[in-house]
């Protein structure tokens, strides 16, 4: 399955800079991880901003297939943001100690995302001051929807989203991967991944066979490739589907 995923990454003469992994009903973490180790193994920089996971899950995965993030982080071609730890300790006890992008975060109990994404920016420009200029850099988020569960409103989630991308696009001319979860279910959930859906040049979704359980296959991922020759960062364009087995 990752093959033919690699192939669709690398089927066109630019590679999507803009993609979004939903899940439905399953686990789509292995799509993060896997992005992780492609990107570096493509010789880019990788940001990974994590709002579900900390960084020893990560890097337990990476050294099962292939990649040794503490070994990145060492030479500055890898950066773990711990989303979930920052803003779990200005919840719930405070900013972290000390001058911190992330302390001013939460205002009156209710994360700000004009911070946050201030706080995001600020880190990952101090981590490529200190990468290799010459390289590419990837932005990878794990699960954006995990905001969401925290009490920020879609739409406040879905700017913070638009403004990352034009910052990764016009700073860096790099790579946006965003995870999230597309439960139809649930309305929040579904009006950010609509979002994603209609402004990325790849989707990724993560999902259940239609047939039901079967004890060989775990899954499918559907992708949806847009065609974005306009340059419009909300142009759609043309479609593209396939279906993988996982």
């Amino acid at each position: 399955m990752f093959t033919d995923l690699n192939n669709v990454l690398a089927a066109g003469s630019v590679m999507p800079q803009l993609i979004g992994i939903g899940e439905k009903f399953v686990d789509s973490s292995f799509l993060i991880h896997h992005f992780i180790s492609f990107y570096l193994k493509h010789d880019m920089n990788v940001v990974l901003i994590s709002f579900s996971q900390a960084f020893n899950h990560f890097n337990g995965v990476g050294t099962k297939i292939g990649s040794n993030l503490s070994k990145a982080k060492e030479v500055s071609t890898f950066c773990f943001i711990d989303g979930l730890r920052n803003l779990g300790q200005c919840l719930n006890a405070g900013p972290p100690a000390g001058e911190s992008p992330w302390s001013k975060c939460v205002v009156n109990g209710v994360i700000d995302t004009t911070l946050l994404l201030n706080a995001l920016i600020t880190e990952i420009k101090d981590f490529t001051k200190a990468a290799d200029t010459s390289k590419k850099t990837a932005v990878i988020i794990d699960n954006i929807s995990s905001l969401i569960d925290t009490g920020i409103k879609p739409k406040d989630v879905i700017k913070l989203l638009h403004y990352m991308k034009v910052f990764i696009r016009e700073d860096f001319n790099g790579s946006l991967v965003t995870g999230c979860i597309s439960d139809e279910t649930d309305e929040d959930h579904v009006i950010v991944s609509n979002f994603m859906q209609h402004t990325v040049d790849l989707f990724l979704l993560a999902k259940g066979l239609e047939t039901g359980y079967c004890k060989d296959v775990h899954g499918q991922v559907g992708h949806f490739m847009y065609n974005v020759a306009y340059g419009h960062l909300f142009t759609r364009g043309f479609c593209r589907r396939r279906t993988f087995v996982c």
